[in-house]
């Protein structure tokens, strides 16, 4: 990808996204409410979510295909059948449905659905047929860094973190009390406490001198 997106392009790009997601929902940017991605990719985006057993071990946590494709897929009988996903779909885990999994199957839902957006928007940078979002992967992976940004960016944009940091009160955590209430505001967005903390800090809405390591994330 020969488009070299900074964070505050993605910022951008998000809130152009957003906007219109409030006004499809005819909600107010100063609402509480948090964002929902399966709404956003098949509304606003007009792609359908499906929940497929992508791999056997879990590993494969979403796909996209910007061409109709046909792969593999294991069922829970450990039979092996092919399924055809179309450019108008995005194939997430079924394993990620479980309600311990929720915020991590958000993230992900919101992860392909920027990769489809960036798509839209360079499809000279966008080459590649097919993403396989996987539980490890490259940290020097342009392509998956990008769409990891701008899906932290919409699914929790700065106007919604900025409100909730004050009505959760989390502006530090350095005690037990602080962690709980931490852990109401991701339970609150229905987002993983890891992607939540980093998301805070990139907006500079807590600081790591305000922190305590030995919090779980």
């Amino acid at each position: 990808m020969s488009t070299c997106l900074s964070r505050n392009d993605l910022e951008k790009i998000a809130d152009r996204y957003i906007r219109e997601y409030y006004e499809r929902m005819e909600i107010s940017e100063s609402s509480l409410l948090p964002v929902l991605p399966e709404f956003f990719a098949e509304d606003i985006l007009n792609l359908t979510v499906v929940f497929l057993p992508l791999s056997d071990d879990g590993s494969i946590l979403g796909v996209s295909s910007f061409e109709d494709f046909e792969f593999a897929i294991v069922d829970d009988s450990g039979y092996t059948e092919t399924r055809d996903l179309s450019e108008w779909e995005i194939a997430i885990d079924k394993g990620l449905l479980s309600p311990e999994q929720s915020g991590r199957c958000n993230f992900t839902i919101m992860h392909e659905a920027a990769h489809h957006i960036l798509r839209r928007l360079f499809p000279q940078d966008y080459q590649v047929k097919q993403i396989f979002y996987r539980d490890q992967r490259s940290p020097q992976d342009w392509i998956e860094w990008q769409a990891d940004t701008l899906a932290a960016c919409l699914l929790m944009p700065p106007k919604l973190m900025e409100q909730c940091v004050k009505e959760f009160e989390v502006y530090q955590l350095k005690t037990n009390r602080d962690y709980e209430k931490f852990c109401r505001l991701a339970s609150y967005l229905d987002v993983s406490k890891q992607a939540l903390l980093i998301r805070l800090q990139h907006l500079n809405l807590l600081s790591k001198e305000n922190m305590r390591q030995e919090f779980t994330f």
